[in-house]
């Protein structure tokens, strides 16, 4: 696949700037697509990327990277984000995903938010990676290299696209 459209952005994240990222990649998105639900769902998991980089980056700093690509079945979205995690965070994500990919998307998410209603704040976590795949039906993948956690947030884009 080859790049039809990139931005990347390396800050330190924090509450307030993930509304006004969120902002600029609904903004980019729309002037890229002609399908202002993609640049929504893609908006959604932004935004749920990079609050958890907020909250579980070891050194504040992530690395947000949008992509368009284009290839022989369609073009593509992909939503990237990477950050340093301490190492008790890195099981317990390894394990929420394991548990994600177990379940459908929408059911898996139900049961966190039964879950979440019986509790003030999730201990185990993964509320938002649950609502990118059921909301923004979004595939995600998981890689961990020593203490970098990258996760993807895929999704095709409808035909009829510049």
């Amino acid at each position: 696949m080859h790049q039809a459209a990139y931005c990347k952005l390396i800050c330190r994240p924090s509450a307030d700037l993930v509304s006004v990222v969120r902002r600029f990649v609904s903004n980019f998105f729309d002037e890229i697509l002609a399908d202002e639900d993609t640049s929504s769902r893609i908006a959604l998991a932004t935004h749920e990327l990079l609050e958890n980089a907020v909250k579980y980056s070891s050194d504040g700093e992530a690395v947000l990277v949008l992509e368009l690509l284009a290839g022989p079945s369609g073009k593509l979205v992909q939503v990237e984000i990477s950050n340093r995690a301490d190492t008790r965070h890195l099981g317990t994500l390894t394990k929420l995903f394991d548990d994600m990919r177990a379940k459908e998307p929408g059911v898996y998410y139900q049961e966190l938010l039964r879950q979440n209603m019986k509790r003030a704040e999730l201990e185990s976590g993964g509320l938002g990676l649950a609502r990118i795949r059921a909301e923004a039906d979004m595939s995600l993948t998981l890689s961990v290299d020593g203490d970098r956690v990258r996760i993807d947030a895929r999704c095709p884009v409808p035909e009829g696209n510049p």
